[in-house]
């Protein structure tokens, strides 16, 4: 049980990081193209 405790946070940290640079990438290609 103190295992998923542990797993949750680091799945949402995880999920954050990739939607941050997935937004990110794209600020940069619609910042390039304009």
């Amino acid at each position: 049980m103190s295992l998923l405790l542990l797993i949750i946070p680091l799945i949402g940290i995880g999920l954050i990081t990739i939607e941050t640079n997935y937004g990110l990438s794209l600020f940069n290609e619609i910042k390039i193209k304009s």
